[in-house]
């Protein structure tokens, strides 16, 4: 679990704007009223117990990687610098009123109906970014993470782990913003570069 603590530390600088920690343990960070009213800059979902992280197994049809399986231990998903980047988790119901307003990109669309037809059996749909829709998935049998666009699961970008990968994306990510939650320049891609292997 330490291994996402570097991810943690830097969402938490946000704090300084503001934050509220809901009693269902959902965690706002940031107020973002220039982007919405009841905008904030991240939202980080309460953690899952093992029986809930078990239920997200059953609901998409295969097991958890390892890696993954442990950042459900942290926190249900989250979505980062205004919705740069999500990370999907167990969606418990769509209501749409109180604490259940805030919770995270469902993880079952992605790996359910909507699937991209080439994605091998061992990938694990987990995120995506906001900005062109494209897809995060790990492979169970390597560990790697991986982006691709959003209709196929052709690789664009690679990391060595899921753990990496989110480590590096809220570092690169971070220094898009300014302290006051702005992105610096909004011409700026929120999207890694699509080249090569971003970490070994």
């Amino acid at each position: 679990m330490e291994s996402f603590e570097k991810v943690f530390s830097i969402l938490d600088r946000a704090k300084t704007l503001g934050s509220q920690t809901l009693e269902n343990g959902t965690k706002l960070i940031g107020p973002a009223p220039h982007v919405a009213p009841q905008a904030w800059l991240h939202r980080v979902y309460a953690p899952l117990s093992e029986e809930e992280i078990t239920t997200i197994e059953e609901g998409i049809r295969r097991p958890l990687p390892t890696g993954f399986r442990n950042f459900l231990k942290v926190a249900n998903g989250l979505t980062i610098f205004s919705d740069s980047l999500a990370i999907f988790g167990l969606r418990k119901n769509y209501v749409r009123t109180g604490m259940d307003v805030w919770q995270p990109y469902s993880i079952e669309l992605p790996n359910l109906g909507g699937r991209p037809k080439d994605a091998k059996e061992s990938h694990v749909f987990v995120g995506r970014y906001s900005q062109d829709g494209s897809h995060l998935f790990i492979d169970a049998k390597t560990s790697k993470t991986f982006r691709s666009k959003r209709y196929t699961a052709q690789p664009i970008n690679e990391w060595v782990s899921f753990e990496e990968m989110l480590i590096s994306e809220t570092m690169r990510i971070g220094l898009l913003f300014d302290d006051r939650g702005k992105q610096i320049d909004p011409a700026q891609p929120r999207t890694p570069q699509q080249a090569g292997t971003l970490a070994s």
